[in-house]
């Protein structure tokens, strides 16, 4: 039982990794969170923790730029992670963007 839980913190090393440079496609990105496709338990994803503190009028610009990031990446899925709080804040905003990034395809990435 033990040893099946060291084999699963060690794929959680090797797969999941925070804070680190990647590059694909001649694109260099730094994830706060990365979790590497290479693995069949796991997606390549990424998770970006925004607080858009300090951001005012340009927050949902910042969003923009999280999204646009990974545009030309291997990148399957994108998780924008807010606080409770901020995201009741710019809820419409966030609705809109995420009509208008479906509507545009945004070449097979999931938001």
């Amino acid at each position: 039982m033990g040893f099946k839980k060291i084999e699963d913190i060690i794929k959680i090393k090797k797969f999941i990794k925070t804070e680190e440079k990647h590059s694909d496609f001649n694109k260099k990105y730094q994830p706060d969170i990365y979790i590497n496709g290479e693995s069949e338990e796991f997606p390549n994803e990424v998770f970006e923790i925004e607080t858009l503190f300090g951001e005012g009028i340009n927050a949902m610009k910042k969003i923009d730029e999280t999204i646009e990031k990974y545009e030309e990446s291997s990148i399957e899925k994108l998780n924008v992670v807010l606080e409770n709080i901020t995201l009741l804040f710019h809820l419409k905003e966030i609705k809109e963007k995420l009509k208008i990034h479906r509507i545009q395809g945004r070449k097979g990435k999931k938001f």
